[in-house]
């Protein structure tokens, strides 16, 4: 008492109860141009539905790239997509089956933004076989032997082709990589 002046009188405004209205908003989009992680996957949320993640990516030659002077001196065994796994969400023990296919058309890179951008792809063959993917024991890389006559094509393009990056282009759009849809629906997922 008597430490503050009468005109100088601290109020205090007190609640027992607070309101707080709080509103989830669904982003749709990232950025995603020249990013150096990518997400596949997809599982099912009890709020939000279905959540998808598809990558599209583009395979680049380096400068000269040429496998002999002559086709007769080289033999096709395999050509192999290999991914290097950073992390997943969900229930790592749950597969998921990915689908690469070829993408229809030189990679729009301009145009690649954000993550709601779609290029057409050549879904009736999947470069990939159905490839079963399980992260169970802690999978750092996913190798996937790809089709045997895509592999072919690059094998066997003119040096031309694979030593002139805009040719590679032409020769191999590059992929769009994605899972088919899990059928469970649980609040600990299928992994993206």
């Amino acid at each position: 008492a008597g430490v503050l002046p009468d005109s100088d009188l601290v109020e205090t405004q007190f609640t027992d109860t607070s309101t707080i209205v709080m509103e989830t908003l669904l982003v749709d989009s990232i950025d995603t141009y020249r990013s150096s992680r990518q997400m596949i996957g997809n599982y099912v949320d009890p709020e939000f539905g279905r959540i998808t993640a598809n990558t599209y990516t583009q395979v680049l030659a380096r400068a000269g790239l040429k496998f002999s002077e002559s086709a007769s001196n080289i033999t096709f065994d395999s050509l192999v997509l290999t991914l290097v796994v950073d992390g997943a969400y969900g229930k790592r023990e749950t597969p998921q089956t990915l689908r690469l296919y070829e993408l229809q058309d030189t990679f729009p890179e301009a145009d690649l933004d954000n993550s709601t951008t779609e290029i057409p792809f050549d879904d009736s063959n999947d470069l990939g076989n159905g490839y079963n993917v399980d992260f169970r024991g802690g999978v750092r890389t996913i190798s996937i032997r790809l089709d045997d006559e895509l592999g072919r094509r690059i094998l066997f393009a003119s040096n031309d082709t694979l030593g002139e990056s805009d040719l590679f282009q032409e020769l191999f759009h590059g992929f769009r990589i994605s899972t088919e849809p899990v059928e469970f629906f649980s609040r600990e997922p299928g992994a993206v």
